[in-house]
Formats: C-alpha cells, sequence, structure tokens
C-alpha cells in the first residue's frame, strides 16, 4: 500500500468518526419528533404547515402547551430544531 492510499484511508476513517455523532444525534432527534408528535398528530400532518421559523417555533410552544407535560422544554427544542433543519427553514 503506497503512503498515498493510507492517508486517503486515514482521511476517510476521520471523516467518518466525526460525522457519526451527528448522524446519530439526527436519528435520536427524528425519534424524538414522531415519538412526541406522533402521540395527536400523523407524521405527515406534523410536517404539513408551511411556515417560517417563527411561526415554527409559535406552532410548537402551542403544541407544547396542547401536550400538557410530554414534551419538556429541551425536548421542545431540539424537536425544533428538527422541523427547521428537516424543511430547509432557515432558524436564524
Amino acid at each position: 500500500m503506497t503512503r498515498m492510499m493510507i492517508r486517503i484511508i486515514a482521511v476517510t476513517a476521520l471523516a467518518l468518526v466525526f460525522a457519526l455523532p451527528a448522524v446519530a444525534l439526527s436519528g435520536e432527534t427524528q425519534y424524538l419528533f414522531e415519538d412526541k408528535c406522533g402521540l395527536c398528530h400523523s407524521l405527515e400532518q406534523s410536517m404539513g404547515a408551511e411556515a417560517d421559523a417563527v411561526g415554527w417555533a409559535a406552532i410548537m410552544a402551542r403544541m407544547k402547551q396542547k401536550a400538557s407535560g410530554l414534551i419538556s422544554d429541551e425536548e421542545a427544542e431540539r424537536i425544533l430544531e428538527y422541523i427547521l433543519k428537516t424543511k430547509g427553514v432557515d432558524g436564524k
């Protein structure tokens, strides 16, 4: 094996190692979204609204209130981030 091949393999391995936490976090957050929002809605309905970041934040706050203690503040924040990322809405 040449040095160049070893470097390519090493760089690829490092990229995968650093990407795994983001993939795991995304999967966990998707599960959280499905688990919490799926209590009352179909997943299609949950993602069906069209809104900007402020609108989604208002929707999430309203749903959290209606869920009456079933969604923590941290979970609501993570779900909102997931929705914004999934829908391609700029949250800034």
